[in-house]
Protein backbone atom coordinates (compact mmCIF):
# COMPACT_ATOMS: atom_id res chain seq x y z
CA UNK A 1 0.00 0.00 0.00
CA UNK A 2 2.88 2.38 0.58
CA UNK A 3 4.20 1.33 -2.20
CA UNK A 4 1.05 2.56 -4.12
CA UNK A 5 0.80 5.36 -2.15
CA UNK A 6 4.65 7.21 -3.54
CA UNK A 7 3.97 5.94 -6.60
CA UNK A 8 0.30 7.88 -6.61
CA UNK A 9 2.46 10.94 -5.45
CA UNK A 10 5.24 10.93 -8.24
CA UNK A 11 2.78 10.16 -10.79
CA UNK A 12 1.12 13.52 -9.88
CA UNK A 13 4.34 15.71 -9.82
CA UNK A 14 5.37 14.03 -13.72
CA UNK A 15 1.79 15.28 -15.38
CA UNK A 16 2.81 17.24 -17.30
CA UNK A 17 -1.05 18.40 -17.69
CA UNK A 18 -1.26 20.10 -14.44
CA UNK A 19 0.39 23.36 -13.43
CA UNK A 20 2.34 22.89 -10.54
CA UNK A 21 -0.09 24.79 -8.44
CA UNK A 22 -2.45 22.27 -9.12
CA UNK A 23 -0.10 19.56 -8.61
CA UNK A 24 0.47 20.42 -5.08
CA UNK A 25 -3.14 20.93 -4.58
CA UNK A 26 -3.86 17.45 -5.60
CA UNK A 27 -0.92 15.66 -3.72
CA UNK A 28 -2.03 18.01 -0.61
CA UNK A 29 -5.32 15.85 -0.11
CA UNK A 30 -3.78 12.66 -1.51
CA UNK A 31 -1.33 12.90 1.51
CA UNK A 32 -3.95 14.00 3.98
CA UNK A 33 -6.04 10.47 3.17
CA UNK A 34 -2.94 8.72 4.10
CA UNK A 35 -1.85 10.97 6.72
CA UNK A 36 -5.40 10.39 8.41
CA UNK A 37 -6.16 6.81 7.48
CA UNK A 38 -2.32 5.96 8.96
CA UNK A 39 -2.83 7.82 11.86
CA UNK A 40 -6.31 6.97 13.32
CA UNK A 41 -4.79 3.15 12.37
CA UNK A 42 -2.24 3.75 14.83
CA UNK A 43 -5.02 5.20 17.27
CA UNK A 44 -7.02 1.62 16.71
CA UNK A 45 -9.15 3.53 14.69
CA UNK A 46 -10.99 5.64 17.72
CA UNK A 47 -11.99 8.21 16.72
CA UNK A 48 -12.97 11.98 18.58
CA UNK A 49 -13.49 15.47 17.34
CA UNK A 50 -10.55 16.66 19.54
CA UNK A 51 -8.02 13.60 17.74
CA UNK A 52 -9.03 15.04 14.03
CA UNK A 53 -8.82 18.51 14.55
CA UNK A 54 -4.90 16.71 16.24
CA UNK A 55 -4.59 15.18 13.02
CA UNK A 56 -5.52 18.03 10.83
CA UNK A 57 -3.29 20.64 12.37
CA UNK A 58 -0.02 17.83 12.90
CA UNK A 59 -0.88 17.35 8.69
CA UNK A 60 -0.33 20.95 7.77
CA UNK A 61 2.64 22.13 9.78
CA UNK A 62 4.46 18.93 8.62
CA UNK A 63 2.82 19.61 4.74
CA UNK A 64 4.31 23.65 5.17
CA UNK A 65 7.05 22.65 6.39
CA UNK A 66 7.91 19.37 3.53
CA UNK A 67 6.81 21.55 0.89
CA UNK A 68 7.75 25.09 1.96
CA UNK A 69 11.23 24.17 1.69
CA UNK A 70 10.52 22.17 -1.63
CA UNK A 71 9.21 25.63 -2.88
CA UNK A 72 12.41 27.24 -2.08
CA UNK A 73 14.87 25.26 -2.87
CA UNK A 74 12.48 25.26 -6.28
CA UNK A 75 12.89 29.14 -6.17
CA UNK A 76 16.28 29.55 -5.73
CA UNK A 77 16.84 27.20 -8.65
CA UNK A 78 14.66 29.60 -10.69
CA UNK A 79 17.00 32.46 -9.54
CA UNK A 80 20.15 31.05 -9.83
CA UNK A 81 19.17 30.00 -13.73
CA UNK A 82 18.07 33.75 -13.92
CA UNK A 83 21.07 34.73 -12.71
CA UNK A 84 23.17 32.32 -15.38
CA UNK A 85 20.57 33.35 -18.35
CA UNK A 86 21.59 37.54 -17.72
CA UNK A 87 25.65 37.08 -17.40
CA UNK A 88 24.83 34.58 -20.90
CA UNK A 89 22.68 37.26 -22.22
Amino acid sequence: MLHSYFNLSSWIFDNDKWSLREQIIINFFVCFVAWILFYFLLNDLSYTWQSFGIAVLNFVVVYVIAYGRYLYNLWLDIKHINEQLKKKG
